[in-house]
């Protein structure tokens, strides 16, 4: 029995196939990843819409006897054109489309916490300047972190228990000239989580993270978006968060990201 539906859906990627028609990879909106195919010409409107990081809803007809879906329409309400216009932009859009896709977009309620997630960051990711748009894929790769449920606790060491709560995380930015090695932590991938100075060895000290970087992680699990992105971010800050989370981002799929390793100095 076939079945025709509706959905909010965000293109990440398309391939060509036959003659001139296109397989659409979607991330929908309670159903996770779905491939679809996309039929008709050069000329075909359906074709020019169904677009990366376009995003609306979309119409499907399934067969499951066959195992295909074919899109039949598609109302965009977002382009995002500046994501095709900009290096980096562009960069940072596919890290999310690979994160997306390497990790199967979420199960049960993770695919629905996962739409809105990745559909905000592309919307944030199109109208901010560069600088801007770092700080928003570092806040990005925290929070899908935390949706996959593979977030370390940057408020306390793994191995004595020291908890370490910044209180107040919009205050948290130490001064310039500070020693940035009070209240450091340090990432351990052996043990999956953060430690203390008293507790890590010089060959764990690999991934810092001194009370501005666990301050600025701690704000994003707790406070509004609008409240994070007006805190303060040092230059060495987003070094060190950069560093943290592109690591933690390949951890949690078990091996190395493309986009990483091809947008060195992009990124």
């Amino acid at each position: 029995m076939t079945r025709s539906g509706y959905y909010d859906a965000v293109v990440l990627s398309l391939r060509s196939f036959g003659e001139g028609h296109r397989e659409v990879r979607l991330l929908a909106e309670g159903r996770g990843l779905l491939r679809a195919a996309v039929f008709g010409g050069a000329k075909s409107k359906l074709k020019s819409l169904a677009a990366p990081w376009h995003s609306g809803r979309i119409w499907l007809y399934e067969n499951p006897v066959k195992n295909t879906i074919k899109v039949t329409d598609f109302d965009v309400t977002a382009f995002r054109p500046s994501l095709r216009e900009n290096l980096f932009k562009t960069w940072a859009a596919s890290l999310c489309t690979e994160l997306v896709v390497r990790t199967g977009g979420g199960e049960g309620n993770d695919s629905k916490s996962l739409f809105p997630l990745v559909c905000g960051f592309l919307d944030g990711l199109d109208i901010a300047g560069e600088h801007e748009g770092r700080a928003g894929l570092l806040r990005f790769l925290w929070r899908w972190l935390i949706l996959m449920g593979l977030d370390p606790d940057p408020e306390l060491c793994i191995r004595c228990g020291a908890a370490t709560r910044c209180e107040a995380p919009a205050r948290c930015e130490a001064p310039a000239g500070t020693n940035r090695e009070n209240g450091v932590l340090y990432y351990s991938a052996y043990e999956g989580g953060f430690i203390c100075g008293n507790c890590s060895r010089p060959e764990e000290r690999v991934f810092p993270a001194d009370e501005a970087v666990r301050g600025y992680l701690s704000a994003v699990s707790r406070l509004p978006p609008a409240a994070v992105r007006v805190l303060p971010l040092r230059g060495d800050t987003v070094r060190d968060m950069k560093n943290l989370l592109f690591f933690l981002a390949e951890k949690a799929v078990d091996g190395r990201l493309n986009t990483l390793q091809s947008g060195v100095g992009i990124l």
